[in-house]
């Protein structure tokens, strides 16, 4: 089976679902990563590291995600608590950032 139908099979079945799990603590993200995670045990994909498609399919998984999760942000109380995401925003990402040039 393709990475490709895998990953559409799963944003499908999410799809189909999400109204039900919406209220609860299991997010797009977490189902993506335990599917990941099972699809690798179970040996449902193979996934060549040379493949000419897996980067594209990572970076497209990943914008589908963020997307989600963008969406699902509640504006007002956002606004209401700025400071913590101020500070990760405006303080760890750039230091995420230098760090990992560092590292790498």
């Amino acid at each position: 089976m393709s990475a490709a139908a895998v990953v559409a099979a799963s944003v499908v079945v999410f799809a189909l679902v999400s109204g039900r799990v919406a209220a609860g603590p299991v997010t797009m993200p977490i189902v993506f990563v335990a599917l990941g995670a099972a699809t690798a045990a179970l040996g449902w994909v193979d996934l060549d590291v040379q493949a000419e498609g897996l980067g594209l399919l990572g970076e497209v998984t990943l914008a589908v995600i963020l997307f989600a999760d963008a969406v699902r942000i509640d504006v007002t109380a956002l606004r209401r608590e700025l400071g913590l995401p101020g500070r990760l925003l405006g303080i760890g990402l750039p230091l995420s950032i230098v760090l990992g040039a560092l590292i790498a």
